[in-house]
């Protein structure tokens, strides 16, 4: 009338989870894996910057984007930086409009899924992070030309602020500003 059961190791159980968890991971498509870490980004960006630490930026950030540098496309940015910044914003459009040259003859118009409510207010971080992974994205596909026009205007943006917590990504971002003037061979105008 009653069942036997037998009882399983706590390492058999173990396993069997680690395994289902590393299955899940491998099935997440690289897309999705990009705008995860995008957004876990932006969080670490806001809390980096109400505890004012610039090294949690350096540390964390940075190093999560060059991880997924190689995966990062134009589809995946725009969809981004439409989440993040606000939609009407003169950035907005200046980057909206680089991605699409570097999507190039792919260009698809489709909404976002996201489902988030827009925002109103951007952090400037958060904006300039968004600068800096276009113009790395531009970089990449070896367009200096639209990557010297955007770091133009991210620079005269960085200049406008006057906070610590920016200092990381602003050398980053002049980092690729020389590049793409010395790309261009336009170095003499820096």
């Amino acid at each position: 009338m009653t069942k036997e059961v037998e009882m399983k190791d706590a390492a058999e159980v173990d396993a069997g989870v680690k395994k289902g968890a590393e299955k899940v991971a491998a099935e997440e498509s690289p897309a999705v894996k990009c705008k995860k870490v995008l957004v876990e980004c932006t969080h670490v960006l806001g809390s980096a910057v109400t505890a004012k630490e610039t090294k949690l930026l350096a540390g964390r950030v940075l190093r999560k984007v060059s991880s997924i540098r190689k995966d990062l496309d134009a589809s995946i940015l725009k969809d981004f930086v439409s989440d993040m910044l606000p939609s009407g914003s003169a950035p907005v459009a200046l980057l909206l409009n680089a991605l699409s040259k570097a999507e190039g003859a792919m260009d698809t118009d489709t909404p976002s899924a996201s489902g988030d409510a827009e925002p109103t207010s951007v952090l400037p971080e958060v904006e300039i992070f968004c600068y800096l992974l276009v113009i790395m994205l531009l970089v990449d596909r070896e367009m200096y030309a639209e990557g010297r026009d955007i770091s133009n205007t991210a620079v005269t943006r960085i200049g406008s602020f006057n906070r610590r917590t920016l200092d990381v990504l602003a050398a980053r971002v002049y980092h690729y500003y020389s590049w793409c003037h010395e790309s261009t061979g336009q170095l003499e105008d820096i």
